[in-house]
């Protein structure tokens, strides 16, 4: 960590573990959490996407103007499996509005057909989104209607290899 982000490396904790059993209130109560400004979510599949964001939104860790990052968004069904489906039941949960102010589907990644070079491609990092926390408490909303219907549609139909 960068002392002009306002950490020294003596203030960094790395815990180990599986999410479901490292990330308890135990843990918060140990160490001094402060609310994130950027949250990168590397978790990969749905079920420890939704664990990290429900702990970090039950722990008030997340507020008005924290940007999360996905890193694997466009690998599932959007929506319906993987990180954007965690996404959307925790808005849902939390009543979260989201805004998506980056990310979105390339035309290589409309292109029909397997995604064999989705790694390699240089766009591939555009498509991750970023979404700004907007509010909490009062609305669901999860950002995901800037994405037009071919992108959805898009990626009920291919696979990776």
């Amino acid at each position: 960590m960068d002392s002009k982000l306002g950490a020294s490396r003596s203030e960094i904790n790395y815990i180990q573990g599986y999410y479901n059993e490292s990330l308890s209130t135990q843990l918060y109560n140990a160490l001094p959490f402060k609310p994130a400004l950027f949250i990168d979510i590397d978790c990969d599949l749905y079920i420890s996407t939704f664990q990290a964001l429900d702990w970090m939104f039950k722990h008030n860790l997340l507020g008005i103007g924290t940007l999360i990052g996905y890193d694997d968004w466009c690998l599932t069904n959007l929506g319906r499996a993987g990180e954007s489906r965690a996404h959307n039941e925790i808005s849902l949960k939390y009543k979260v509005k989201f805004r998506c102010i980056l990310g979105g589907c390339t035309d290589k990644m409309m292109e029909p057909g397997r995604k064999s070079n989705y790694y390699t491609m240089v766009s591939s990092k555009v498509l991750n989104p970023i979404f700004v926390v907007e509010s909490i408490g009062y609305q669901a909303q999860s950002g995901m209607e800037v994405y037009p219907k071919k992108c959805k549609s898009q990626s009920e139909n291919w696979t990776q290899t």
